[in-house]
Parts: structure tokens; C-alpha cells; sequence
């Protein structure tokens, strides 16, 4: 079995200012993550305000996605490494993931059983549609 590292923790950020922009960039990877942003508003039913992006420290290897709700307060930090196929999604009291995808498989669940029976991970789905 491969081993999960989290390289990307402690890199330096830049966030992105105009996403509009970003997306217009013609980098390989853009059009999945302008289409995960997407999806993760509508799953998590926020708007383009509420959503910060981040590049992680030199070149496009590596992304942090902040969904926030209409008050500022964090919802949810995904991590999206394209190179990986890779999708790391975190809640706003967590130190470690919730759940790691790598090619749409999922490597890591670490969920309660409250978030497990409300079908979180079904809910979460159409992310994963993205890598």
C-alpha cells in the first residue's frame, strides 16, 4: 500500500485574487479545478465570495479550496493535488482529513459515526466526479 504524506501542509500560500482570471489561465489542470470549485459550492451552497483559493507554494502542483458560510466562519478546506489525482477534504475543527480520494478511490475515511449515517461520503460524491 502507497503511503499518504501531506506535503502540502506548511507550504507557503498565495491566494488567488481574481478567480476569474485564474481560470482563464490555460494551466493543464484548470478546467477539473474550476469544476471542483464548482461543485463544491453547490454542495456546500455557498457562493463565489465565500470561496478562497489558494496556490501552495511554488508552480501549480498543489491547491487549498476554503468554503466559508455568508459570516466568514469556515466550513470545510479541501486539498487538491492534480498531479496525484488527489482530493483531501478537512472540516473547519480538524487537523487531519476527513477523507483522502487518490483516482477516485477512497484511501482514508476518518468519520464518526454521526457524519456516517447521515451518508456524508455519498454527499461528498460528486467532488470526487472532478479528479
Amino acid at each position: 500500500m502507497r503511503q499518504i504524506t501531506y506535503n502540502y501542509l506548511g507550504l507557503e500560500e498565495k491566494l488567488v485574487q481574481d478567480k476569474n482570471n485564474f481560470f482563464s489561465s490555460g494551466i493543464p489542470s484548470i478546467s477539473k479545478l474550476r469544476n471542483l470549485v464548482g461543485t463544491a459550492q453547490r454542495i456546500f451552497i455557498t457562493s463565489s465570495r465565500n470561496v478562497r483559493l489558494y496556490i501552495l507554494g511554488d508552480g501549480d502542483s498543489y491547491y487549498k479550496i476554503e468554503l466559508l458560510k455568508s459570516n466568514k466562519e469556515l466550513i470545510t478546506t479541501l486539498y487538491y493535488i492534480p498531479g496525484e489525482t488527489r482530493l483531501d477534504v478537512y472540516d473547519s475543527d480538524s487537523s487531519s482529513p476527513l477523507f483522502v480520494w487518490i483516482r477516485k478511490q477512497c484511501m482514508i475515511k476518518n468519520i464518526g459515526s454521526t457524519l456516517s449515517a447521515l451518508g456524508i461520503e455519498k454527499q461528498l460524491l460528486p467532488l470526487i466526479a472532478n479528479l
